[in-house]
């Protein structure tokens, strides 16, 4: 019986990896047919091998496949795979029983095991290389960031280490971890937004910690493997998160354009990206507005340069006063304005400029004895999509919106 379940593991094992050899992007990993006719070999004879003898084999196996750069998930996910197959060809000849099929499941858990634990050894290696390269990095990034990714880095430092040793949890350094507003410096640098969107990354990865602690008690491999890439990718989607926002904030103070005192074109193209990435990063909504105020040349020409300039100021205190602190408003060029607004839906930053038209439409602007200017603007709104390929391309959404509703009136918001 034995030899016959050998064959239908080796001809399920074939099938499968020659199907997947025709699948775009996954294919080229098994398009070897030596290299199939190997694994599927290996799979099929070690089925009578001991408990022991299979994790030895199948842990050597994950390093090399690891080594070949054939993506974890695909291999593991292939065992699942094959041992449907195995089960349903064994049952529909009618020689499947219970006995048997716990055989075959407790043969594919130990593979799937013993492959990630390979995988996974190869993983901490490489991966503490970068680990301590970023710790030693840390030493000349700015000083208020400082504290925030060296203690992070030597937290992940510290896991990764009880992973690859398999050492249970040391419940004091983890609790520490538990409350990201005991790092009082945070708040300091990021506002609420930006901090709540850490917390969440933060909060991901104590429960995941607890997670791989589970794993390693229970000698879980491809649980514990799973988790393991879930942690670098948080790890990394936080030190992004914390990166980009404090490199935007600390360019606030630098790139000023001197007439409006807003944030100019130079330190918008940072900006804009990184508040990008960081939508990108935490799937939160973000909007941009395209903001133009109407007739200027009509003030220029009517009341002099001098007269323009006192309303471009006057209206940048105005966008100052009544938008939140968490945007960031830029002079986009002479009489245009850009508004980013991070965590926010397009619908809400509708209200937010449409409040701000009326405010601005209901008052005047006094730029010398007994002259005083009403101003009114147009502008268009986009916020983040899938449909979106690049920040720029909201820009243009927006700024098309913007010139319709110049053309369509003007002192209007079109979203």
């Amino acid at each position: 019986m034995d030899e016959k379940i050998q064959k239908v593991i080796f001809s399920n094992t074939i099938k499968y990896l020659e199907g997947l050899s025709g699948c775009k992007g996954v294919g080229l990993y098994f398009k070897d047919k030596n290299m199939v006719e190997e694994i599927s070999n290996t799979i099929s004879r070690s089925f009578n091998l001991s408990s022991q003898e299979i994790k030895r084999k199948f842990f050597l196996i994950g390093g090399e496949y690891y080594d070949m750069s054939v993506p974890y998930y695909i291999f593991v996910d292939m065992f699942d795979h094959i041992e449907k197959d195995v089960i349903r060809e064994l049952t529909f000849e009618g020689d499947i029983n219970e006995g048997l099929l716990n055989r075959i499941n407790d043969y594919f858990n130990t593979v799937k095991d013993a492959v990630s634990f390979g995988y996974l050894q190869r993983m901490i290696k490489s991966d503490k290389d970068i680990i301590r390269k970023e710790l030693r990095s840390v030493k000349d990034r700015n000083s208020e960031l400082r504290p925030f990714l060296r203690d992070y880095l030597i937290w992940v430092n510290k896991l990764t280490e009880d992973i690859k040793k398999l050492r249970s949890c040391d419940t004091q350094s983890n609790v520490q971890w538990k409350n990201i507003d005991e790092k009082e410096y945070i708040s300091s640098l990021l506002n609420k937004d930006e901090i709540e969107a850490i917390r969440d990354v933060h909060n991901k990865l104590i429960n995941l910690s607890s997670s791989i602690y589970y794993a390693i008690d229970k000698r879980k491999f491809t649980l514990l493997t799973s988790n393991y890439i879930e942690l670098i990718k948080l790890v990394g989607k936080l030190i992004s998160l914390a990166t980009v926002n404090i490199a935007a904030r600390s360019l606030e103070g630098i790139n000023i354009d001197h007439l409006t005192g807003l944030l100019n074109r130079k330190a918008m193209d940072f900006i804009l990206n990184s508040q990008y990435q960081i939508a990108k990063l935490t799937g939160k909504p973000l909007s941009i507005v395209m903001l133009d105020l109407d007739d200027f040349k009509n003030i220029n020409d009517r009341y002099g340069h001098l007269v323009g300039d006192c309303v471009l100021q006057n209206f940048a205190k105005e966008l100052q006063e009544h938008l939140r602190k968490s945007d960031f408003i830029f002079r986009y060029g002479g009489e245009e304005f850009l508004i980013l607004m991070p965590f926010t839906e397009k619908r809400d930053a509708c209200i937010v400029i449409r409040n701000l038209l009326e405010k601005i439409s209901d008052s005047y602007i006094c730029c010398g004895e007994d002259l005083y200017i009403n101003v009114t603007f147009s502008a268009g709104i986009e916020d983040i999509t899938s449909k979106h390929e690049s920040v720029i391309d909201i820009i243009k959404q927006a700024d098309q919106k913007m010139y319709k509703a110049k053309s369509s009136g003007k002192s209007k918001v079109i979203c």
